[in-house]
């Protein structure tokens, strides 16, 4: 039982290590923003079906230097064999400003037009 606090204390510290510029987008609507949507943090989603049947999307742009999305080829977040299977979002870098904003779409990198799934977590 003594386990299980200490996990879930230190799930609750992750949780309060984000501010209100860590954020992400994806096509511009808000997916976490900050201590807002926290739902959307440490959790598999996968990209909405028109989202994945689009070759203009999507575009997923990340705020701040505490968080990062990955994206996943596969769903349910699974690793890919291939060297671009997976694509971090977000620059983890704590000498950029908080407002600091990374952005990724099929403009800067193609194959992400095929990927199914994403997880945001801390850096």
């Amino acid at each position: 039982m003594a386990l299980f606090g200490a996990v879930a204390a230190f799930e609750v510290a992750q949780k309060a290590k984000l501010d209100p510029n860590q954020k992400v987008f994806i096509n511009g609507n808000p997916v976490l923003e900050g201590v807002t949507n926290e739902s959307a943090y440490n959790q598999c989603s996968t990209f909405s079906e028109a989202v994945q049947m689009s070759n203009q999307q999507p575009v997923i742009k990340v705020c701040g230097n505490q968080i990062k999305l990955t994206a996943h080829m596969l769903n349910r977040c699974e690793d890919h064999t291939h060297s671009n299977g997976q694509i971090q979002v977000g620059k983890c870098d704590t000498g950029a400003g908080p407002n600091d904003c990374h952005e990724v779409s099929p403009e800067t990198h193609e194959s992400i037009s095929a990927f199914q799934s994403y997880k945001i977590e801390s850096c």
